[in-house]
Parts: C-alpha cells; structure tokens; sequence
C-alpha cells in the first residue's frame, strides 16, 4: 500500500513533540545502505513524510552505509556510519545535517572519527554528543568503546 517499506539494515528515528517546527514531527529519518526510495534516487539517508511518501525538501548524498541517526531539537539531524562524503564534502563518518539536508557549518565536520559510528546520542542536559563503535578487537565478544564530546 501506500507509505509501506520494507528496510534490511535500515535505522530511522521519528520527530516528536519536543521538535521545534511542528512540520517536521511525525516525519521519520531513515538510513542505511539503500540507493533508491520507491524507485527514486536517494543514498543512504532520507527524510518521510507522514504518510510514508519520500521528503523531497530532505535529499543529502551519502557515499556509505548510514549507521546511526540522532535527531536535535531544533531538527537539525547527527549521522554517523561508514560514510567518509556528504554532498560532495569530506567528512570522517560523523556529521551534522540541517533541516533541508545540507551540511551544518557549525558542526566540525573535519575532524570526525578514524572508523566507523554505529551510534550517535545527543545529551541536552550536557550539551554533549556521544558516539560508539562495536569492536570485537582485544575481547573474547563484542563490546562497545563510547567517546564523548560537545554538541
């Protein structure tokens, strides 16, 4: 039917109610390895709108897999993954996207992290972004190494 999809190793999160800009809330980020959203051209991160269909005004270019999404308050959206390129930008598997799709000025996007993101958390309260990894290196199962810095 219309808005049904189906992700294989896809993650999303939702805008809620604490979004400023109540036209963002419902609409669900979504990310992964995908190249194509119901037949269009869209890498590894798109934006849906309430009824499921592709959020045309939300279309960043990712060169690889998409692995952690976390949502800011003020819609802006932290991505972190496999990913080295946005847009046409080097960026080091971590970077923060406006609420159109385009790279945040603000956000050091050359710095980033030396292997990949698989999750991102944004902490109001101190004003911090945690980032992790599984690592299997040194340890008999995976375990997760967390970093945490400023939002």
């Amino acid at each position: 039917g219309r808005g049904a999809f189906t992700f294989t190793n896809a993650y999303s999160k939702l805008y809620g109610s604490s979004v400023s800009g109540s036209s963002l809330i419902g609409k669900l980020v979504v990310g992964g390895a995908f190249t194509q959203l119901n037949g269009i051209n869209q890498t590894r991160l798109a934006r849906l709108n309430v009824d499921g269909t592709r959020d045309g005004t939300f279309a960043p270019v990712v060169n690889n897999t998409v692995k952690a999404i976390a949502l800011q308050s003020d819609g802006m959206v932290v991505v972190g993954g496999f990913f080295t390129n946005v847009n046409g930008s080097a960026v080091n598997r971590i970077t923060r996207l406006t609420t159109l799709g385009s790279l945040d000025p603000l956000f050091s996007n050359t710095t980033g992290a030396n292997n990949p993101v698989e999750a991102v958390a944004i902490s109001v309260a101190t004003a911090s972004l945690s980032l992790a990894r599984r690592s299997t290196v040194g340890a008999s199962a995976a375990t997760w190494r967390v970093a945490s810095g400023c939002a």
